[in-house]
């Protein structure tokens, strides 16, 4: 993102003072600090920069307790998936250096209110959204994708290689069409979760489209255990080698892909096929400069269930385009783009290049056994090309 300058940061607009309803209130009631001192110094003296930050709410809880206790039990703020997946590879949480590590690198990524209803987050230097208003719902751009920009907005907007915005996007859609306030905040559930996947509720796409009503075979009962993304998405980024520095993450090497796997998930088995990445991890990731090792490395798949948001009604593994004798350009279902084409998969031969080139540890391939599959066959008379 670019960099906002310095005085748009902190200054506090008129709008703010006129018209939102937390302008009654006085500034040091939150921020603390020193009323009627001058200069800037003396009246900072024991400023609170975030007043939202601390125990997960801060002062929002005078006025929004229930929202502030969901909160504390979101994914946005317990950042339990990272946690679950050390602990899942045999990393040792009693270890002296793991909680350094996990705040330092881990919990420093995780929001408060104020990173989502007023300014921008810490990861992008933080700065007001809109001059200190409060903003019921986040601003997707200067929010949503100030944290999830590397992978998720560049997918949405089409900002990849070769990529193509998300339908969605194309027609006006934001991350809210989709992810409600009651996902980012746990709000109707009352519970933590230990990973992003077993929020409930969560966006689904039969929120809006209702297979039963389809007229596409191919949404018949043979697909309804595949995943929409496996023949809705394109390709994605995967991560290697990861290495969690103490100035952060480093990513060694990063591709380009579309694979389908074997669903590795167990809590989300209402997939048997889904789209895969490389996550971002290896077995030394947490080694310089913790010395926190991962013992059991291979507990748990390097390759693992995604929902690219980079949705497309027509994808190379779904269809072709076909013209006619007067030129004319149509689109047509494949089924054998997919069935019987490896390339779509993540295959035993695929895992030996990537090993064989460094991106891989010969290990990972235990690791990830049930995931690998080869494509399902050809089916006769199926537009075969």
């Amino acid at each position: 993102m670019p960099e906002v300058p310095a005085h748009e940061k902190v200054l506090v607009s008129m709008d703010y003072l006129r018209n939102d309803p937390h302008a009654s209130i006085r500034c040091i009631t939150c921020h603390s600090g020193r009323d009627g001192f001058l200069p800037k110094d003396s009246a900072h003296v024991g400023l609170i920069r975030d007043p939202s930050a601390e125990n997960g709410g801060g002062v929002c809880r005078n006025c929004h307790e229930g929202i502030v206790n969901a909160h504390r039990q979101s994914i946005h703020y317990t950042q339990a998936g990272y946690h679950g997946q050390f602990v899942k590879r045999g990393g040792d949480t009693t270890h002296s250096q793991y909680w350094p590590m996990f705040e330092r690198r881990c919990i420093a990524c995780h929001t408060t209110c104020g990173e989502c209803h007023i300014s921008m987050p810490r990861s992008v230097k933080s700065g007001f959204v809109n001059g200190h208003r409060f903003n019921r719902t986040p601003n997707q751009d200067l929010n949503c994708i100030a944290c999830h920009g590397a992978r998720v907005g560049a997918d949405f907007r089409g900002e990849v290689p070769g990529g193509s915005a998300d339908v969605h996007h194309r027609r006006g859609m934001t991350c809210m069409s989709c992810h409600n306030e009651f996902e980012m905040h746990s709000a109707k559930s009352n519970q933590t979760y230990p990973h992003r996947y077993n929020v409930t509720p969560r966006a689904s796409c039969t929120q809006c489209h209702n297979l039963s009503n389809s007229t596409n075979p191919q949404h018949g009962l043979q697909h309804s255990r595949v995943q929409c993304n496996v023949c809705h998405s394109v390709k994605i980024k995967s991560c290697y080698s990861c290495h969690a520095m103490d100035t952060g993450f480093v990513v060694d090497t990063t591709s380009f892909d579309f694979k389908i796997g074997r669903n590795p998930r167990l809590d989300r088995n209402e997939y048997d096929y889904v789209v895969v990445r490389h996550i971002p991890i290896s077995p030394n990731t947490y080694m310089q400069p913790w010395n926190l090792s991962l013992p059991n490395y291979i507990n748990d798949a390097t390759w693992m269930m995604a929902t690219p948001h980079n949705i497309q009604k027509h994808t190379p593994q779904n269809s072709r385009v076909v013209i006619d004798s007067l030129g004319r350009r149509t689109t047509i279902p494949v089924c054998n783009n997919c069935h019987g084409r490896n390339e779509f998969f993540l295959t035993e031969s695929f895992l030996d290049s990537l090993i064989q080139h460094g991106l891989m540890h010969e290990i990972e391939r235990d690791a990830n056994r049930n995931v690998i599959t080869n494509a399902p066959p050809l089916i006769p008379g199926k537009h075969e090309n």
